[in-house]
C-alpha cells in the first residue's frame, strides 16, 4: 500500500463514482451485501472467482446508499484522473490504484493488481466481521472441512504455519474454508466458508516459498517486505462445518518437532478469546470480555479437541496433523448454511 487518504463527506458513499465505473458485480455475505464496482473487469476477475459462492443475482449493483459499495480504480484511468480532481490533487502526483469502500470514510492508493485485490479482500473481510456480529464470531484462523465431514481449525500467530499448512491438507483431500479467516455461527458452532486467496511467505535465505509444488510461480516481491506468493485456490472451496478439532499452531525450537499434545480446556477458550478478529473501531477490551464472546470461545473448546503443535518444522507439524485427525476425529455429516 502506498499511502491512505480522507474522503470528503460527499464522496464517502461512492455513489457518485460508481455510476462512471463500467464493471460490476454484486455479493451477499449471508444478508451483508456488497456492490463492488471496477474500471476494468481485469481488476475484479480474481475477486469474481474467489467469492463466486456469495455471488447476489437477485440485485442489480446500484451503488446506493442501502448497500456497501467497494471501488477498485485503477492507475491512469479517467476515473482516478476525475477523482484527483475531486480531491484536489494533481493527477501525476496522486499515483498508485485507488480502493474505496464506503463503510470505512477513506481511500487507499495500492502500488499494483495483486495488492488490489489483496487490500480488498481484508476490507471486506473486516466490514463482514462487523455486519455479522453477534451472530457470528471471527477468527484468526484456517479452517478445512474434512472429506467425510467435520473438519479443523488451525490457530496460531503470523508466521507460525497455517497457510503453508492449509495448503498441504488441502492436497490430501481437505477442502478449503478459509485461510485467514475463520467465521463461526454461535448457535450451532459451524464453521462458515469465507476464502481469499493465499498470500504465502518465501524463504529469506532461498527465496522460495514452503510448499515444493509452488516452487515454480515466480513471486511478486511488491507483496510486503519480503517475498510472498500470490495464490488464488477457489477451486477448493468447502461447505459449512462442525469443527471437531482445534490445533493452535506455533513454533517453539526449545519442544521436538511436530510435538503435538492436548491442550486444557480454560487455555483453549483464553487462545480463542486471543484470536478473535474485532469489526472496525470496536473497543479491545470490551469486545474481548463480551459475554457472547467468551461463551463462544468457551463452547467451542469444549466442543472439539484441542491440540498444541509445534510447527518449527512444517513437514514434521503437518504428518503429525493428518495422523492425529485421521485416528481421533469422528466423522460427522456437513451442516447445513
Amino acid at each position: 500500500m502506498k499511502a491512505a487518504f480522507a474522503l470528503p463527506s460527499d464522496l464517502e458513499s461512492g455513489a457518485d463514482i460508481v455510476g462512471r465505473l463500467p464493471s460490476h458485480f454484486a455479493l451477499d455475505f449471508c444478508g451483508a451485501p456488497v456492490d463492488i464496482a471496477s474500471t476494468s473487469d481485469r481488476a475484479i476477475a480474481t475477486l469474481r472467482r474467489v467469492y463466486r459462492h456469495f455471488l447476489d443475482t437477485t440485485h442489480e449493483a446500484a451503488g446506493g446508499s442501502e448497500r456497501d459499495t467497494l471501488l477498485l480504480i485503477e492507475e491512469g484511468t479517467a476515473e482516478a484522473t476525475t477523482l484527483a480532481a475531486a480531491l484536489g490533487r494533481d493527477a501525476k502526483d496522486f499515483d498508485g490504484h485507488i480502493l474505496i469502500a464506503s463503510w470505512l470514510g477513506q481511500g487507499l492508493r495500492i502500488a499494483n493488481h495483486a495488492l488490489l485485490h489483496y487490500y480488498a479482500s481484508k476490507l471486506l473481510r473486516l466490514r463482514i466481521v462487523e455486519r455479522w456480529h453477534p451472530e457470528v464470531v471471527t477468527l484468526h484462523a484456517a479452517s478445512l472441512s474434512a472429506p467425510w465431514g467435520g473438519g479443523l481449525l488451525l490457530l496460531g500467530e503470523a508466521a507460525a504455519g497455517k497457510t503453508t499448512l492449509t495448503l498441504r491438507l488441502i492436497d490430501d483431500g481437505f477442502r478449503y474454508c478459509a485461510d485467514d479467516t475463520t467465521c463461526i455461527r454461535r448457535r450451532d458452532l459451524a464453521c462458515l466458508p469465507f476464502p481469499m486467496a493465499f498470500i504465502v511467505r518465501g524463504d529469506l535465505t532461498t527465496g522460495l516459498p514452503g510448499p515444493s509444488a509452488l516452487r515454480g510461480r515466480a513471486p511478486d516481491l511488491s507483496l510486503l517486505d519480503e517475498p510472498r506468493w500470490l495464490m488464488e485456490r477457489w477451486d477448493a472451496v468447502g461447505m459449512p462445518f462442525q469443527p471437531t478439532t482445534l490445533y493452535f499452531v506455533a513454533r517453539d525450537p526449545a519442544r521436538a518437532a511436530g510435538d503435538i499434545r492436548p491442550m486444557p480446556q480454560a487455555d483453549a477458550a483464553l487462545a480463542l478469546l486471543r484470536n478473535l478478529m474485532m469489526p472496525l473501531g470496536a473497543d479491545a477490551d470490551a469486545f474481548t470480555i463480551d459475554p457472547l464472546n467468551f461463551d463462544t470461545c468457551c463452547r467451542l473448546a469444549e466442543a472439539c479437541r484441542c491440540l498444541a503443535v509445534n510447527t518449527v518444522d512444517l513437514d514434521r507439524a503437518h504428518d503429525v496433523i493428518v495422523a492425529d485427525y485421521h485416528n481421533n476425529a469422528r466423522p460427522l455429516t456437513q451442516v447445513a448454511s
